[in-house]
């Protein structure tokens, strides 16, 4: 019931009594265990600390946590890759394979590269072999960089090009990881880093990379392609989407409607994706499940409630997502200059930097 759309623990405990399973069965602890997991993982995180899922564990009524965590080791779903830490089986199997074709390539005399900078590649990147095979690394997993390298042969060249600044993809942080073990060569990127897009936009971008936000006022620009949309509440948020979409943004630019995109950072709430989406009719997704992807216009939305997750990084990938109009549409007041300014990123666990620096 856990692994099921919509599942959660009080959805599962009620179908286990109806069963007649005990609510001090010992498998519920193990399964809550491995749930908690789950849920890090969602969240970015190949691990997490064991006292942190004791106490989780506690505050849904398990019991024995540490019992409960034993046996989901001994079921094979949950192993201690490091001292005082915990992670699932796969992905932990999934860290340390990625890791060993890494060192792999750099033992046979193949070079594994960096090449970082915003909006593509570095030209040079380090002056590439022939023989090099380069891919966009923003939106790699661990399991993605263990498939790509496992198909470059040895003494081969694998160079992987990214932004650092940007939400990473999937779990973990591939490319933020990679540069920290210090066993990679890096390029920075040459040239101009926003090529094609509107002058307004690039300042934007460059601004909030730099860890500022202008005031709304500063921030709209005269040929609208950078555009502030204040709202008082979470409630009018949704009406002023609606009509960016549906009427403003086509008619300034010719875009079709379906041609604008909509993210937002929070998937529930009153101005959510999924509430953003029911009101104008076809799918809204959060940042992280839009990044990578570009569109001549976007509407990033930032509810009130979404304030506890902003962070730089989630801004800046938003707004790489838009080449040619972005309109921002916030209830969060202050939120969003204090977050762009203080918060960098929002930390992930992962080990694959440690694997890669410890050999």
């Amino acid at each position: 019931m856990l692994a099921a759309p919509g599942g959660s623990p009080r959805r599962a405990d009620a179908l286990a009594a109806e069963a007649g399973v005990r609510p001090d069965d010992p498998r519920r602890g193990a399964a809550l265990a491995e749930w908690l997991l789950v849920r890090a993982a969602r969240d970015g995180h190949t691990w997490a600390p064991e006292p942190v899922l004791r106490s989780a564990l506690s505050a849904l009524e398990v019991h024995d946590p540490a019992a409960a965590l034993g046996l989901a080791g001994d079921l094979g779903a949950v192993v201690a890759p490091a001292d005082g830490a915990l992670a699932l089986t796969g992905l932990a199997l999934v860290e340390e394979e990625a890791a060993e074709e890494v060192e792999r390539l750099l033992v046979t005399g193949g070079t594994v590269r960096c090449a970082v900078g915003p909006d593509g590649p570095a030209r040079d990147a380090a002056a590439p072999a022939a023989r090099a095979h380069t891919v966009q690394a923003d939106r790699l997993d661990a399991a993605a960089l263990r498939d790509l390298a496992a198909e470059v042969e040895d003494g081969e060249d694998l160079v992987l090009a990214g932004d650092p600044a940007l939400l990473p993809g999937g779990t973990g942080q591939v490319l933020r990881d990679l540069l920290r073990s210090g066993v990679v060569d890096v390029a920075e990127a040459d040239g101009p880093p926003h090529p094609g897009v509107p002058e307004p936009l690039a300042r934007l971008r460059l601004a909030v990379r730099n860890g500022e936000l202008p005031p709304p006022g500063e921030l709209t620009s005269p040929g609208r392609e950078v555009v502030v949309v204040p709202a008082p509440a979470d409630e009018h948020v949704v009406a002023k989407v609606v009509q960016l979409v549906g009427t403003s943004i086509p008619r300034a630019f010719g875009t079709a409607p379906d041609r604008v995109r909509v993210v937002t950072p929070l998937a529930r709430g009153a101005a959510g994706a999924r509430a953003l989406t029911q009101a104008l009719g076809r799918e809204v997704t959060t940042v992280a499940d839009t990044a990578g992807t570009t569109w001549d216009a976007l509407v990033l939305v930032l509810p009130g409630s979404s304030a506890g997750a902003l962070s730089r990084e989630l801004v800046l990938t938003a707004l790489a997502g838009a080449r040619r109009h972005v309109s921002v549409v916030t209830s969060v007041g202050p939120a969003l200059p204090r977050a762009v300014a203080r918060v960098p990123a929002r930390p992930r666990r992962s080990r694959l930097a440690g694997l890669l620096a410890g050999g």
